[in-house]
């Protein structure tokens, strides 16, 4: 009964867009973004999934940083399912949606995926423009307890456009069943 994007938007100070991936006990359930600065053309992308499942989204928007311009950004929770077909086809639709053109964008949520897994290969893979801005710092972020799968990131398009200053996982395991996961990045240029 609590309309968290609004609380979430009151606490933070910052701007807040919701995202609805599905009806949910009388209200809806998906994601929210929050953003220091206005944001431009937000949107849900609907993200390829079996008909039954829980629907997976993206939800992105525009960001015009002053002194810095514009950037696009989008926050993403893939499929938990053991076969990993349908995170693959998401995967596919995040690199139709976001090619890895021009704009600095950065893609961060929950993958459900292992950095060695054929998910994030296929992201990461060097011709489609992805960076994992971890980098050096990577680190377990589920389960919250004890943390000993790393399925969590922030990756950044194009790569060179960004530098990574930190990357830490926050030893915070209350709030949520994966560990916070915070990049400080600067974009170049």
């Amino acid at each position: 009964g609590v309309d968290q994007p609004s609380e979430y938007s009151r606490l933070t100070g910052m701007h807040g867009w919701f995202g609805a991936a599905m009806p949910f006990q009388g209200g809806e359930y998906g994601q929210v973004l929050l953003s220091r600065w206005p944001m431009k053309q937000p949107r849900v992308v609907r993200l390829p999934g079996t008909p039954g499942s829980e629907p997976r989204i993206a939800v992105t928007a525009l960001v015009d940083v002053p002194q810095t311009g514009r950037i696009r950004w989008a926050g993403l929770h893939l499929d938990a399912g053991r076969d990993d077909l349908e995170r693959w086809e998401q995967a596919g639709r995040l690199l139709e949606e976001f090619p890895g053109d021009a704009i600095p964008t950065l893609l961060a949520g929950d993958y459900n995926a292992t950095p060695e897994s054929r998910v994030m290969r296929r992201l990461l893979e060097p011709s489609r423009g992805w960076v994992d801005t971890a980098k050096a710092w990577a680190a377990p972020t589920v389960p919250a307890e004890s943390p000993r799968s790393r399925i969590d990131y922030v990756l950044a398009s194009p790569p060179e456009a960004w530098e990574t200053i930190e990357s830490k996982v926050i030893a915070e395991s209350v709030a949520s069943d994966h560990r916070p996961l915070l990049a400080v990045l600067r974009l170049l240029g």
